[in-house]
């Protein structure tokens, strides 16, 4: 079998109001798990967590160049979305989001296992069916933001009586407060958040709030500030425009393990022995560690329906969700080797 590498990032937020506890005990046992369970070599799994002086800090360009370094021929100024579409045939591009849902990070893929596509379609015809009492912000995992519903885990017989839960998602105000701490800006509001991240955070903000910001100049400023302009533009393609056909193209080669569902969120845990993890991560590494009959490689599909299983076992609500081709549904998680 070819190479395997992998990039794992954990942020627990440490010191903010958005703090979590069990995102850096997951990238610990994840890595552990590619080494023992699927043969990775120790040097091709690159990590980066936001309370380890020793790794990269999981920042949007450092994440980036990791992913970039994965997929050979992706480009600076492309987004998550246009570098799964680079991944060549005879590879696999496996991510596993232990987050809020995620389902839009591999553009255009199958739901495989979800209901988001149902509950989007129903809950756009439910906005558009009642009036809007103020200001409706949408935002998405690629400009590092996300704003859903708390739906903790339910306390069915005694399960959580005793577990700490808290829901892994990043309310919109404490979001905001979090940049006004970094930037030492007081005046950052829900408007100004995009041009706040690119004026910030320059040349390693996010392609799309770099395209974004491009936009709102060109419209708002007519041509003026041709310095800001520039500098928000991403870099030209020698490629003559062979960008927008390859996003255009259903993914092939992607593999989605999302958190739970758009109107959901991913839950933090902690037992009272002072253990923490996330929900998914913690059924997927149970699900893993038990293994399937025959000693078979546990699929895609088979992991996530049986995390769903083990999940509302324990009383959660979060839904795991798959987005992958048909061809890739059926076959092992990450690797077949053990």
């Amino acid at each position: 079998m070819g190479r395997k590498r992998a990039v794992l990032v954990g942020i627990n937020y440490a010191g903010t109001e958005g703090e979590l506890k069990g995102c850096l005990n997951d990238v610990s046992r994840m890595r552990r798990c590619l080494v023992d369970r699927f043969g990775f070599d120790e040097d091709d799994i690159r990590v980066l967590a936001d309370a380890d002086p020793s790794t990269p800090q999981p920042t949007g360009a450092n994440i980036r160049a990791e992913l970039e370094r994965l997929v050979g021929d992706a480009r600076p100024d492309q987004d998550f979305t246009e570098l799964v579409q680079k991944v060549p045939d005879g590879c696999v591009f496996t991510m596993v989001s232990d987050s809020c849902h995620s389902g839009g990070l591999i553009d255009k893929a199958k739901e495989q296992i979800g209901n988001s596509t149902k509950q989007s379609k129903i809950q756009q015809r439910d906005r558009e069916m009642r009036p809007s009492p103020g200001v409706t912000v949408t935002c998405s995992c690629d400009s590092l933001l996300r704003i859903a519903l708390h739906h903790l885990p339910r306390r069915r017989g005694g399960v959580h009586n005793h577990r700490h839960i808290k829901s892994r998602s990043l309310p919109l105000s404490t979001f905001v407060e979090m940049l006004r701490a970094r930037t030492g800006k007081d005046d950052v509001g829900v408007g100004s958040i995009r041009a706040t991240l690119f004026h910030h955070f320059g040349d390693d903000a996010s392609p799309k709030i770099r395209r974004l910001v491009n936009a709102m100049l060109l419209r708002h400023n007519h041509g003026a500030r041709e310095d800001i302009h520039d500098k928000a533009k991403p870099e030209e393609d020698d490629s003559e425009g062979e960008a927008a056909p390859v996003a255009a193209r259903m993914p092939r080669n992607g593999v989605l393990i999302s958190g739970c569902q758009t109107d959901e969120t991913s839950a933090d845990a902690t037992t009272p022995e002072g253990v923490s993890y996330g929900a998914l991560s913690n059924a997927i590494q149970i699900v893993l560690a038990k293994g399937r009959r025959g000693g078979n490689a546990i699929t895609n599909v088979e992991l996530v329906r049986r995390a769903r299983e083990l999940l509302a076992k324990e009383g959660y609500t979060q839904q795991p969700g798959l987005y992958c081709s048909d061809k890739h549904a059926n076959v092992a998680f990450i690797c077949s080797n053990h």
